[in-house]
């Protein structure tokens, strides 16, 4: 049986509540990195087509502190078990990095961003399947899939940090123009990134498994993984399931707008 749609939410004006909930998990909250460090700044903002999440990550914030925006839904403890399976999915557009200050709606507007290597780098949008809450709490357990953005390898691809798999996917896109994410103006190329995850042997095995796929346009990439980092010393339930905008070591800002996101489950 295929997995049933159980949540979706279209962020258009920036919205945050659900227009399907069947569990009634409520509205999806925003979230930041704990520790964090007081020159990295965050951002959040509406326009009719999505809500824009943007970040800057200070020179002065030393590693491992990272710089990152969370969009989370928080089913409450005990209430969504490690032993599920499910799939997230998340559709974006308008990625934006360069080596400035934390922009503001104003200044990013309609117009295309500059051209040219001189952004943070790695950066990525990852979906995400924790323990905790929506925010980034050092110790929490996780598992993410992610779209990375890196100016060493000039370009964009699949990644899926935490898993025991080593090897890396090629750039799905190659080189990196960020104005080419931004043109048509009234219609940019949307990126769609999905997370399909199993726990059922988290628990009883000491792994569970997963599947990322990213499209860019017409091109797209799959891989499937397993990870041991929801297995040990974390709860026998999933705390938060959503988005995050977030670079570790990258200085300088990264913005996307998201579009929309949805949970299935299998039942």
């Amino acid at each position: 049986m295929p997995p049933v749609t159980t949540y979706t939410i279209d962020f258009s004006h920036g919205n945050l509540a659900p227009s399907l909930d069947t569990n009634g998990w409520g509205s999806m909250k925003q979230g930041a990195a704990i520790p964090s460090h007081p020159d990295n700044k965050t951002l959040a903002y509406a326009d009719g087509k999505g809500l824009g999440l943007a970040v800057y990550r200070a020179p002065t914030s030393p590693a491992p502190i990272p710089a990152l925006i969370n969009l989370c839904v928080v089913p409450g403890s005990n209430v969504v078990p490690l032993a599920i399976r499910l799939s997230m999915r998340v559709e974006f557009d308008l990625p934006y990095a360069q080596l400035a200050h934390i922009p503001q709606p104003s200044s990013i507007g309609p117009h295309p961003p500059p051209t040219g290597t001189d952004w943070p780098t790695p950066w990525a949008v990852g979906l995400l399947v924790k323990s905790g809450n929506e925010n980034d709490v050092a110790a929490d357990p996780k598992i993410p899939v992610t779209c990375q953005f890196n100016r060493a390898l000039n370009g964009v691809r699949l990644n899926s940090p935490k898993s025991l798999q080593t090897d890396q996917s090629f750039n799905l896109n190659s080189p990196v123009n960020f104005s080419d994410y931004w043109t048509p103006p009234g219609n940019p190329p949307r990126f769609a990134m999905e997370f399909a995850f199993c726990g059922h042997d988290a628990v009883s095995a000491g792994h569970s498994v997963g599947s990322g796929s990213l499209a860019i346009g017409t091109r797209k990439d799959q891989r499937v993984f397993s990870s041991t980092a929801l297995s040990t010393g974390a709860p026998p339930w999933i705390g938060a399931l959503g988005i995050s905008v977030v670079t570790l070591s990258g200085v300088g800002q990264i913005m996307v707008r998201l579009r929309n996101f949805s949970v299935s489950i299998w039942q």
